[in-house]
């Protein structure tokens, strides 16, 4: 196998970096990892040495055969990094992580899969990390449907509900300075979920005018004579009042709280049905 050193099926398997291509439309993270970060990363392979084996796939066969990153693209770029800088190609061979004129190369295991399973493992592998932000889940969740994957087994691999990846997904929706302000947290997902409900061309007006915040972009729509949405606690108050309230006809009272009822616990979707067909 051309361009792998060791035996490929055993941890001893190194392959060089600069060989193996990477994909960014298979790594489930929004945008490219910073030059910052993957130095970061780089610093520490030399000092702390490679934890984890990176993953490939071979592609083609034959004299064709190439090998792409599946996981771990950070890493492989922080080893690409390291044989091209003097500077941190000098400092791992002073750590013993490589010897003069050797490739700092990198352990992995090499896994068969297609461009659909691919994605589905960077994704899985990416949903353990703590540092993902909404666009990131967004984008991959797009991905996975675009490869073919059904929204049930999107729900239940990110653990949520349907309409939530709906939601999530109106994210995208942004133009790129928005995305880039909730994906760097600079833009709470509340605050971003209000901006979407603003028309497109006044978005920067509003989001300059009250700072971000949910509650003002709120009032700014409602000063605007656009709709607002309303909470899970403004709806679940609202429909407790109107319960506890009289009404001239009886079937909006039995709606009304059937609705409190509900949105509580207190009974399911089957016994509100029953409720409206009475």
């Amino acid at each position: 196998m051309a361009d792998l050193a060791g035996d490929y099926q055993t941890k001893r398997a190194h392959i060089d970096p600069l060989k193996v291509e990477l994909d960014d439309n298979l790594n489930g993270r929004y945008g490219s990892v910073s030059d910052e970060k993957i130095r970061a990363m780089a610093l520490s392979l030399i000092h702390n040495g490679q934890k984890q084996p990176i993953i490939i796939r071979r592609l083609g066969i034959g004299q064709a055969t190439r090998y792409a990153v599946v996981a771990g693209f950070t890493r492989t770029k922080a080893a690409r990094l390291i044989n091209t800088d003097p500077e941190l190609r000098a400092l791992a061979e002073s750590k013993s992580r490589m010897k003069p004129g050797e490739v700092f190369a990198l352990r992995f295991e090499l896994n068969t899969l297609n461009d659909k399973e691919a994605l589905w493992h960077n994704v899985v592998e990416n949903l353990h990390r703590n540092d993902l932000s909404p666009i990131d889940k967004a984008l991959c969740q797009r991905r996975l449907r675009d490869a073919g994957y059904s929204d049930d087994e999107i729900a239940e691999l990110y653990d949520c509900k349907v309409t939530w990846l709906d939601k999530l997904e109106t994210l995208l929706l942004l133009s790129d300075e928005h995305r880039r302000l909730v994906h760097t947290g600079e833009l709470c997902l509340n605050a971003a979920f209000e901006l979407l409900g603003v028309m497109p061309e006044q978005r920067d007006k509003v989001l300059s005018e009250t700072g971000g915040k949910p509650s003002e972009m709120k009032k700014a729509k409602r000063a605007s004579g656009q709709k607002v949405g309303r909470s899970r606690s403004e709806v679940f108050k609202f429909l407790k009042t109107a319960k506890e309230a009289e009404y001239q006809n009886p079937r909006t009272q039995v709606i009304l709280a059937s609705m409190h009822d509900l949105m509580s616990g207190e009974i399911d979707e089957e016994a509100f049905l029953q409720c409206l067909e009475a």
